[in-house]
């Protein structure tokens, strides 16, 4: 079975010592798992617009710019009730 993630998520059966034989599919399995996690989560410095790692570094400095917007912008004075 090759993994469903990301667009749904896998289960895999308990598999127990000495009862169930375990053949080449069970560990690949995982191991295809474990493979489109990284390939989401991206690695450091990711160029891969879809991955998590690009995601945050690109948010990161993209709110930076519209902060910096934000605090050169007049706003009102807030008006405190007694």
């Amino acid at each position: 079975m090759a993994t469903n993630f990301p667009g749904s998520l896998d289960s895999y059966a308990t598999l127990v010592d000495n009862t169930d034989n375990i053949v080449a599919a069970h560990p690949n399995d995982r191991g295809d798992a474990i493979e489109a996690i990284e390939a989401k989560v991206g690695a450091d410095s990711s160029a891969v617009a879809t991955s998590h790692d690009y995601l945050l570094t690109h948010l990161t400095s993209q709110q930076s710019s519209n902060a910096s917007c934000i605090v050169g912008q007049s706003s009102p004075s807030p008006t405190v009730n007694s």
